[in-house]
């Protein structure tokens, strides 16, 4: 594990601040704007699994993942584009695209697949995987059996 990276729990906001690690790699606090109470904080919070494939987790718990996340900003910055349009809208849409690729050639590299090579204009449209969130063309889970 990266020994930079550091978490204060239980650290309480009164004022406003950066970005908060309550839960390593996990839950994070973000900054609340326009609410009646300054004390207030967004939670982000990311699954948790264990096994031999999460070395540093002791607990599960759900959550997302950082390519939905990343899908939810490529949808916000679409909206901002129609209240206000600019050119630099368009690029970091670009970027966010990128990164979402990038994070599905990472998973299709680990889990011994064909990484995806092209840039796809709307990789975030493309159909997930309920139990691992990677797209379809990513993932190597087993579907659920229906219980019905």
């Amino acid at each position: 594990m990266n020994s930079s990276l550091s978490c204060k729990r239980g650290v309480a906001r009164r004022r406003r601040c950066k970005m908060q690690c309550v839960e390593l790699g996990h839950r994070y606090l973000l900054d609340q704007y326009d609410a009646p109470d300054d004390t207030q904080a967004q939670i982000l919070q990311f699954m948790m699994r264990v096994g031999k494939n999460y070395p540093f987790n002791n607990s599960a718990h759900p959550g997302t993942n950082c390519q939905e996340v990343i899908r939810a900003l490529i949808h916000r910055i679409h909206y901002l584009q129609l209240q206000i349009p600019c050119q630099e809208n368009h690029q970091i849409v670009n970027l966010l695209r990128e990164c979402l690729l990038l994070f599905e050639r990472r998973a299709a590299i680990r889990h011994g697949l064909l990484p995806p090579i092209d840039h796809r204009e709307d990789i975030e449209n493309e159909p997930t995987c309920p139990t691992c969130g990677h797209i379809n063309f990513v993932c190597n889970c087993t579907p659920p059996e229906n219980t019905q």
